[in-house]
């Protein structure tokens, strides 16, 4: 399917995300549905392709990524603060599994991105850190609204965060430290500098 359609369009960024669904769900594992899409986009060079996920098994995909000619990827990262993680994602992989999975898609020769939104609570410092040494580019957004999430910010420790004003300053803090670490920040659907 995905071949005949590739044939009747014109080459634009392919985007697997984890705001429709994650292309690395538990299911991935055994269907290997993202792995075969994959293996169709290495034979068409063209076509650039963006992935990201919050799980750890992209990592089995690494030298498949690698092998496309215009390909990015990376994973959602709103917090360094591994208890904050938890809460707000508790079926998400941990902090440390995520860096890791930077570590070796970088390692492999891909361009590395880290979306980061909504703002989360957490050590700003540490977190600008990690993010200049793992991302090649970082995307940047605030707080969009709470379906499904109202309860994790009714949580007394976290309900700050959902205020706008805190999204803003928090937003704008990492993306000046960001910058002044010579990392790419963007907002939208696509960094900037594309995928060539």
């Amino acid at each position: 399917v995905l071949t005949r359609e590739l044939a009747s369009h014109t080459p634009r960024t392919i985007k697997f995300c984890p705001i429709v669904s994650d292309p690395y769900h538990a299911v991935e594992k055994r269907y290997q549905i993202t792995k075969q899409c994959l293996e169709v986009l290495r034979d068409a060079p063209e076509w650039p392709v963006m992935l990201l996920t919050r799980s750890k098994l992209i990592q089995r995909d690494t030298e498949l990524i690698a092998s496309l000619s215009k390909a990015m990827a990376g994973v959602s990262l709103p917090t360094i603060d591994e208890a904050v993680r938890k809460h707000f994602e508790p079926r998400g992989a941990s902090i440390a599994d995520r860096l890791d999975t930077l570590r070796c898609l970088k390692d492999a020769g891909v361009k590395t991105v880290v979306v980061a939104q909504p703002m989360l609570p957490g050590p700003l410092e540490p977190y600008v850190d990690t993010l200049a040494e793992f991302a090649d580019s970082v995307s940047i957004d605030i707080l969009r609204g709470e379906v499904g999430a109202t309860n994790d910010f009714d949580d007394t420790r976290y309900s700050h965060s959902r205020d706008k004003d805190w999204q803003l300053e928090r937003a704008m803090a990492l993306t000046e430290s960001l910058k002044a670490r010579g990392v790419t920040v963007w907002r939208g659907e696509l960094p900037p500098e594309g995928l060539a």
